[in-house]
C-alpha cells in the first residue's frame, strides 16, 4: 500500500513538470526516503511537493475570482519566490505594489525584491 501511494504522488508531482525548485528538493529526498525503505517519510516529502503545486493552483482560482486582492497576489509571490519560480515570484510581487496601499508594512519588501529579481534577471 506505501508503495502504492508513493508511486502515485511521485508521478502526479512528476506530471507538474516543475523546475528545479523547493518542490523537487522535497521529491528527490522522498525518493531517497523510499529507497532506503523509509516510506512514511517519503510519503510526506512526496506530499509536500504537491501540496505547493496545489497551493499555487488555489492562489490563481482565488485571483479569478477577486483578480486585484493584493493579499492573495502577496501570498503567490511568498510562495512562488520560496519555490523557486522567480519570474512567477516578480510577476506577482509586481500585482502587490499596483493593487496595495503603499502604507502597508511589506510594501518596501515587496518593492525591494522586485529590484533583486530584475536585478539578477
Amino acid at each position: 500500500m506505501f508503495k502504492r501511494c508513493i508511486a502515485v504522488l511521485c508521478s502526479v508531482f512528476l506530471f507538474a513538470g516543475c523546475a528545479k525548485t523547493t518542490q523537487v528538493m522535497f521529491n528527490d529526498r522522498g525518493v531517497a526516503h523510499q529507497k532506503s525503505g523509509k516510506y512514511d517519510q517519503a510519503i510526506a516529502d512526496y506530499g509536500k511537493a504537491v501540496a505547493i503545486n496545489l497551493a499555487l493552483a488555489d492562489y490563481d482560482k482565488a485571483l479569478r475570482i477577486d483578480p486585484r486582492n493584493y493579499r492573495i497576489f502577496l501570498n503567490k509571490a511568498l510562495a512562488c519566490d520560496e519555490s523557486g519560480r522567480v519570474k512567477d515570484a516578480a510577476e506577482a510581487y509586481r500585482n502587490v505594489l499596483k493593487y496595495a496601499p503603499s502604507k502597508e508594512s511589506y510594501y518596501g519588501y515587496v518593492l525591494q525584491r522586485v529590484k533583486e529579481i530584475e536585478k539578477t534577471n
